[in-house]
């Protein structure tokens, strides 16, 4: 297992990096946890059925997310000016 702690602000690139892990070891692990194949078949059945939703929604949260971040680095800026006045 790997771990780290985040000692900074992550560029975009980074972010994108680690959120692509987070998502690849939850994926798996909740894969795992499902024993019950009609279960596993069923769930990859819904999936394929509603890939296309699924996807527009993840576009939505990436645009959310982004326009949450822009927001968060002027703020952190704006506080590093406060703090030269």
């Amino acid at each position: 297992m790997f771990t780290a702690k985040v000692k900074g602000m992550l560029n975009k690139e980074e972010l994108i990096d680690v959120a692509y892990s987070v998502g690849t070891q939850l994926g798996k692990g909740h894969r795992k946890s499902i024993t019950d194949v009609s279960l596993a078949n069923a769930i990859e059945k819904d999936f394929n059925q509603h890939f296309d939703t699924y996807y527009k929604v993840s576009k939505l949260f990436t645009y959310e997310l982004s326009l949450a971040f822009t927001t968060l680095l002027k703020k952190n800026r704006l506080y590093q000016d406060f703090k030269k006045w």
